[in-house]
């Protein structure tokens, strides 16, 4: 009987520091996206034209027409970077630039009318130029990060 007591005691104990445990997931979960605060929000269909400002997590993909870039996909964010991938329409040929020393970049062409894919690590704050479109990393929390598209003529 007293060893039922225990078992349930310590039943009760985890149960109250899993819920606890969870709770303070959940809350920073919820401070992340007080802290990533985006124009349009999470809804990645508005970068269709090219310009936005939304949340992303690992494996967003961004349709975008026009700037000489078909998509935008996320492989990972990490605590200071988001790694991503980007796809150039056919016979864009990529031009690319990064504003400062924060962007990692590896880009892969068979020709020159062929699309060509460009993977780089973008720090926050950094700004990276791919053919017409720049694609800003705004702020990066818990997994998450706003990115900042527009046009390069704009």
């Amino acid at each position: 009987m007293a060893r039922n007591r225990r078992v349930a005691a310590l039943l009760a104990t985890v149960a109250v520091f899993s819920l606890a445990t969870g709770c303070e997931a959940l809350e920073r979960a919820r401070e992340a996206d007080d802290e990533l605060v985006a124009a349009d929000q999470d809804d990645l269909s508005a970068c269709r034209g090219g310009s936005c400002e939304v949340r992303v997590r690992e494996s967003a993909r961004i349709q975008v027409d026009g700037a000489g870039v078909v998509s935008l996909e996320i492989e990972a964010i990490e605590d200071d970077a988001v790694i991503m991938w980007l796809v150039s329409a056919e016979g864009e040929g990529p031009r690319v630039t990064c504003d400062h020393r924060s962007c990692a970049l590896v880009v892969s062409a068979a020709s020159l009318t062929e699309p060509a894919y460009v993977r780089s690590a973008v720090r926050e704050g950094a700004q990276l130029t791919v053919n017409d479109l720049v694609v800003q990393v705004r702020s990066i929390a818990q997994e998450r990060a706003v990115l900042h598209l527009t046009h390069a003529n704009h």
